[in-house]
């Protein structure tokens, strides 16, 4: 399955979180790629029926869009898909980065430098 994530209005986010129900219950290895990275969810025996695992995906900068693949695996870094497995995706929360209170402040501090400066030279002409 592949999933592409974006927000409206050129806003960036920096991480995703989702659930997923029955990640590889069945035996698969179901493996998340994002921007190169691969995360799989078995590394030992299969995982229990109606099993939910929280996902979260941190980006470590503002991006505006992400391709995100789910897959099922017969094996751990297989590259041949379990057609008998399957999953399901609840509680998908993407939020946009909030502007830093600094950003503001320094906004305002090169205006007035900006004002006074202007100010000065009105004054000595």
């Amino acid at each position: 399955m592949s999933w592409d994530v974006a927000l409206a209005d050129g806003k960036s986010f920096r991480s995703l979180a989702f659930a997923i129900t029955d990640a590889s219950d069945v035996g698969g290895f179901l493996r998340i790629s994002v921007g190169g990275n691969d995360v799989e969810f078995r590394t030992g025996s299969k995982l229990p029926n109606s099993n939910v695992r929280l996902v979260t995906v941190d980006f470590d900068r503002p991006t505006s869009s992400a391709e995100i693949m789910l897959g099922n695996f017969t094996e751990a870094g297989g590259e041949t898909p379990y057609l008998n497995d399957g999953f399901s995706i609840d509680g998908i929360q993407v939020a946009p980065v909030p502007l830093p209170p600094s950003v503001l402040l320094l906004g305002g501090a090169l205006l007035g430098l900006g004002f006074v400066a202007h100010r000065r030279r009105r004054v000595l002409a």
